[in-house]
């Protein structure tokens, strides 16, 4: 038995990828009002132009980075392929609304509020069409259903699914987002520890001080040039800013 290649692989991954989606969008189609089949017509314009966009910057690019590319994208629809169905769901369906009960009229009233906030702060989030707007959107959600279930909703049978289906979801994107964030931030310490003496001696004190923080050091020598250098990331723990 062959081992699948860098290539197959990565075909198999965006395979699932559009695979996942298909089926939840099929799903929220056949319960789909004309408004909200408006919706999803916009949704599909904007993933198409997504999946373009993917394409385009992956042509080209050395094989591992095509498959973090292809790993980063898969988690990201994922995700909002998972927080578009708990919209429907939470939102249109209302399918918990039945379960929740509340201490007084006050203790509902900012619930509400904060339902209706989460919901404007998710559909924000996914507008933006990124791997990190997906991300936020999923963290909302699943702290939207937090909030349902500690006023009933857990008492639902599609509660434990729902919040499990979110989290994993989350886990698998912030993993990705979090690896292509520390490859981006020793880009750039790497970048300034290469520049020319001019750009290194022009940066200001503040500057300086968070590239100390973050492992990048200067030099006793000067016959290096700029005089900095990048720490080891395992022992900096580099991490770039959220």
């Amino acid at each position: 038995m062959h081992a699948l290649g860098p290539s197959n692989s990565l075909a198999i991954g965006q395979a699932e990828a559009q695979l996942h989606g298909l089926t939840l969008l099929r799903k929220r189609i056949d319960r789909a009002d004309p408004a909200t089949l408006n919706a999803i017509r916009a949704e599909v314009v904007a993933s198409v132009a997504a999946t373009q966009s993917f394409v385009q910057q992956t042509q080209g690019a050395g094989s591992a980075v095509t498959a973090e590319k292809a790993a980063l994208q898969q988690a990201s629809e994922a995700a909002r392929g998972s927080v578009t169905d708990f919209m429907h769901g939470f939102y249109d369906e209302k399918k918990f609304d039945r379960y929740l009960q509340f201490a007084s009229v006050e203790d509902e009233q900012e619930y509400r509020r904060r339902e209706d906030e989460r919901k404007r702060d998710i559909e924000k989030a996914l507008a933006e069409h990124t791997p990190e707007g997906n991300l936020r959107a999923n963290k909302h959600a699943i702290e939207q259903l937090k909030d349902a279930g500690a006023h009933g909703a857990d008492k639902s049978p599609d509660y434990q699914p729902t919040l499990h289906g979110l989290l994993s979801t989350q886990a698998a994107l912030a993993t990705r987002v979090d690896a292509g964030d520390k490859a981006k931030a020793q880009e750039r310490l790497s970048a300034v520890a290469s520049a020319p003496p001019a750009a290194a001696n022009s940066l200001s004190p503040d500057v300086l001080t968070g590239l100390k923080n973050a492992g990048v050091t200067s030099s006793n020598s000067q016959t290096d040039g700029h005089g900095l250098t990048v720490a080891d990331t395992k022992q900096s723990g580099v991490r770039s800013p959220t």
